[in-house]
């Protein structure tokens, strides 16, 4: 189960000021950069909104939060500032009571906290890494935004969305959907840059796919001159393993770049993809920064090579299976500026190359960059970050008073410090369900 970034806003919002959040959407006409008419806000007296927040919730309104001003009920005028680029017609909106901003850092904050306290720790496997190949999120299991996988990027206008385990999944947890218009989908730097190494010598790139059409799916190698493209899927529905064949790279090439091709508007699926080099041993693959402190093991699974398509075919050996030493260091791209994981295979013993991993670790919720990214909790979950996010909001603001407010504030602050604790009692790394914790 999962909550978007504003489904957890709305919560959060709920929790604080649950007198005042609503939802609604401005009349189609009669409103101005500077006055906004809602019979949805008829529910509120004269002024009584007045320093809430209206966050524009759709449409693309510059800016997407503003305040209000003045309030009058009977014609449900809400006078606002700053003022927007254009009048906010038929525009969809929350009543918040804080700036958006200030809330979704608020969220992040609670994430933070919770994890360094080890209170809500996300358990984390990837199978998606080859030993050998230092292909980046090569099994597409991460995905800071929900419309393109980390570390990948679409050369035109196709739309990505992550599939999740099922029908068109292969071993991974997930694969890459990729449809709406004929594109292709490139490795991007820093992420490149660990294929340098295999020039001057001979490469082949395999990726499984799945294609309902023929002519649809294709991978490619490019060196910066030439294009090398593998076969297409036949289309019959079915996974199939693409791939690029031996591909020599001159030590001079200018570039060395992997692609995953849709050649029409249909979906197509790829996933689990990995890179073979004759020239190179490797020993480093670079992995998501937020995973490389809480790696805890290091598997073989059942299959020496990952050139089999059927869904569950690797499964951990169980015990006296290779479990293999290995160093986890951060990096950053001096180019890009990009901090990254990297791990290392120390031990005398390491995986051989094409043999499929499973990393086990753990690591914090994920703090979604769009109000469509996902946030991994259970309803009780939700209820926990919300709760700490709320006193965390309404300590900030204490902070910046010296009235009466400030004390009433901090017990209400106080009082979701409680509810927090009660929460953490009962989840912990258990991810227990404990009484949902009533909203004030």
């Amino acid at each position: 189960m999962a909550r978007t970034l504003i489904q957890l806003i709305q919560k959060v919002s709920e929790i604080i000021d649950p007198s005042h959040f609503m939802t609604g959407t401005t009349a189609s006409s009669g409103n101005s950069v500077s006055q906004v008419l809602s019979t949805n806000l008829q529910r509120f007296n004269d002024d009584e909104i007045i320093g809430k927040h209206l966050y524009w919730s759709s449409g693309s309104p510059s800016p997407d939060t503003t305040v209000i001003t003045d309030f009058t009920q009977s014609t449900g005028a809400a006078s606002i500032r700053p003022d927007l680029a254009s009048a906010p017609n038929s525009q969809a909106f929350y009543v918040l009571p804080y700036r958006k901003d200030i809330i979704e850092d608020a969220i992040a904050d609670a994430i933070y906290t919770l994890h360094d306290t080890g209170d809500l720790i996300r358990e984390i496997q990837m199978f998606g890494v080859i030993a050998g190949s230092p292909i980046y999120n090569a099994g597409f299991d991460y995905w800071t935004s929900s419309t393109t996988p980390d570390g990948w990027s679409r050369n035109g206008s196709a739309t990505l969305a992550k599939e999740p385990a099922g029908a068109n999944t292969f071993n991974s947890r997930q694969s890459l959907k990729v449809s709406g218009s004929a594109d292709y989908i490139k490795i991007d730097e820093p992420w490149k840059s660990w294929l340098e190494d295999f020039k001057g010598g001979t490469i082949r790139f395999y990726c499984p796919a799945l294609a309902n059409n023929a002519s649809h799916a294709r991978i490619a190698i490019y060196d910066g001159s030439t294009l090398t493209y593998s076969s297409y899927h036949t289309g019959n529905g079915g996974r199939e393993i693409l791939d690029t064949g031996h591909v020599t790279i001159s030590s001079t090439a200018t570039d060395l770049e992997i692609r995953l091709y849709n050649d029409s508007t249909n979906a197509v699926y790829f996933g689990d993809m990995w890179i073979e080099g004759s020239n190179v041993s490797v020993r480093e693959i670079p992995i998501p920064l937020d995973f490389i402190s809480d790696i805890s093991l290091i598997e073989s699974l059942s299959a020496a090579t990952p050139t089999d398509t059927t869904v569950g075919k690797y499964r951990h050996m169980g015990r006296g299976r290779a479990v293999y030493d290995f160093n986890m260091s951060d990096h950053v791209d001096h180019e890009t500026t990009t901090q990254y994981g990297v791990l290392e295979f120390t031990g005398r013993i390491k995986p051989a190359n094409q043999t499929r991993l499973r990393i086990t670790g753990s690591g914090q919720l994920s703090v979604p960059a769009s109000d469509s990214g996902v946030i991994e909790v259970s309803r009780v979950e939700e209820m926990l970050v919300a709760n700490l996010s709320g006193a965390l909001l309404l300590e900030r603001d204490a902070s910046q008073r010296s009235d009466n407010i400030a004390e009433k504030l901090r017990i209400n602050s106080g009082e979701l410090r409680a509810k927090t604790s009660e929460l953490t009692q009962g989840i912990g790394n258990r991810r227990a369900q404990p009484t949902l914790a009533r909203s004030l």
